[in-house]
């Protein structure tokens, strides 16, 4: 399972009931009603989404990515096809470059803009996970 990411002071957490919860941190017993700040219905099961602190990369199990609005949740865009899936390995974000390696050793690199920009594709040729 994807796991939770913290960055400046929030915590994005997925969840199987609730896929993904955007929550400040700081609460006691039972904080969906007064820590969470958005939620959102798309996440990945496998992968880690990656955050610059502007907008929260998702890029799920079969290779598609939602990006969010870190502040509201809003999702900027989604359901952009990266390449064909599956992919179990987490996302590297450097330099306002996101890196997606699939099962194949494709990587794909994508910037983290308000709109989808693919950069590049370079195969690893090799089983990667």
């Amino acid at each position: 399972m994807a796991s939770p990411v913290v960055h400046d002071g929030m915590v994005y957490a997925r969840t199987r009931v609730r896929p993904l919860l955007a929550i400040k941190p700081g609460g006691r017993g039972d904080v969906l009603g007064t820590h969470v700040v958005w939620r959102a219905l798309d996440g990945s099961d496998v992968p880690t989404p990656v955050t610059d602190g502007e907008y929260f990369d998702i890029v799920n199990d079969q290779s598609i990515v939602y990006v969010h609005d870190t502040q509201n949740g809003r999702l900027v865009y989604g359901r952009q096809r990266l390449q064909p899936g599956p992919d179990s390995a987490s996302p590297v974000l450097a330099n306002g470059r996101i890196y997606v390696t699939n099962e194949d050793g494709l990587t794909t690199i994508f910037a983290t803009d308000p709109e989808f920009a693919e950069l590049s594709r370079n195969p690893l040729d090799d089983y990667c996970r």
